[in-house]
């Protein structure tokens, strides 16, 4: 049913994107109440669902404004969302200034999408978030869910969302182009694309939306354990290529300063050969920044990084260790365990971040 209070001017420039991996019957009824509004363009994506579901894409495709993209197998929510914004990017980019997202189970009321929608006419150049309220009748797994990846999106980025998970978004054209880059193909593509957010200095704003689940949210095919784990991913890389630089670092500074006696020299002489395996993995393997253009930017990066924090390093164990006489190796681990963290989001967010250099 139409709302009086929707025109078409709220709803210029703004299309819909909903993905869908075997969707109950009820996405037929989700886009055909949508396809009412004048959104520019809704489009549809099949995910791999398969031939018991076709029925169902049949009905949605011959909606008005209604664009059905499909895959031949499932691709991941990640892949559908970026299949869709490089459609929408290479045919209406002229059109569009903004892309909402919904889920394709019913979580999200229409008058929640009707009011992002609004949102965005002021508020068009952010990423706008609509956040559920967790309450207690929420489905366990769906509250275990969201208070895990808070929880690890505030250590990873200092980013405090109510709802990380939440399927409803608004997300200005251009920065919906820039998350094609991402590599993530499944869920943690939208905790991904928080990241970016962030690292682009783009606004995230959070907007109360109902909280619906059908059924105890069993259509769901989300895994709270596995895919909000997904995350955890680059952090736990990183301390695993961390810790052994580290085991590196202090054994090779413990036989230097035995035999020299010097701290700072002993500092930077096993920061140096430590520093190396920590670039090379690192890029490699934890950030998987995989450009060879960027090695240049990203040496250079690394270098003046490793140099601060040797400087950092080796001035605070000094003068620690001449101001307490405790023994210089564990003064080192009492201090470069607080330069962790500082090292960490230099090279998530600057070094190894490819839109950095944009």
């Amino acid at each position: 049913m139409n709302n009086p209070t929707i025109s078409a001017q709220d709803l210029a420039g703004i299309s819909l994107v909903i993905p869908a991996f075997e969707p109950s019957s009820g996405l037929v009824d989700i886009v055909k109440h949508l396809s009412q509004y004048p959104f520019h363009l809704i489009v549809v994506i099949d995910d791999g669902s398969g031939s018991a579901f076709q029925t169902i894409f049949a009905k949605v495709k011959v909606m008005p404004a209604v664009t059905l993209l499909s895959h031949d197998v499932n691709c991941g929510k990640g892949a559908a969302l970026k299949n869709a914004f490089r459609y929408i990017a290479e045919h209406d980019a002229e059109q569009t200034r903004c892309i909402i997202t919904l889920d394709s189970d019913g979580q999200h009321g229409e008058k929640d999408i009707l009011a992002i929608a609004r949102r965005a006419k002021s508020d068009g150049d952010k990423v706008i978030m609509g956040v559920r309220a967790f309450a207690n009748d929420v489905p366990l797994r769906s509250r275990f869910g969201n208070l895990l990846t808070r929880r690890v999106m505030r250590l990873v980025s200092q980013v405090d969302l109510t709802d990380t998970q939440t399927g409803l978004r608004c997300l200005p054209l251009e920065f919906a182009k820039a998350t094609l880059a991402i590599e993530a193909n499944r869920y943690e593509f939208e905790l991904e694309c928080i990241l970016l957010a962030k690292s682009k200095k783009v606004p995230i704003l959070q907007h109360p939306i109902q909280t619906i689940y059908i059924d105890d949210n069993a259509s769901s095919h989300f895994r709270p354990i596995i895919d909000s784990l997904r995350i955890y991913f680059v952090f736990i890389r990183y301390m695993m290529v961390s810790i052994s630089s580290f085991l590196l670092d202090i054994s090779l500074f413990t036989l230097l300063y035995y035999l020299s006696g010097q701290i700072i020299a002993s500092t930077y002489a096993a920061r140096l050969v430590s520093g190396s395996f920590n670039f090379y993995f690192n890029k490699n393997a934890v950030f998987r920044s995989h450009d060879r253009s960027s090695y240049l930017r990203e040496s250079l990066g690394y270098i003046a990084l490793a140099i601060l924090i040797a400087t950092l390093s080796g001035t605070a164990v000094n003068w620690l260790t001449m101001a307490t006489g405790w023994y210089a190796p564990f003064v080192k681990v009492l201090v470069d365990a607080q330069l962790f963290i500082l090292s960490f989001f230099v090279q998530r967010f600057l070094i190894f971040n490819p839109k950095s250099a944009r």
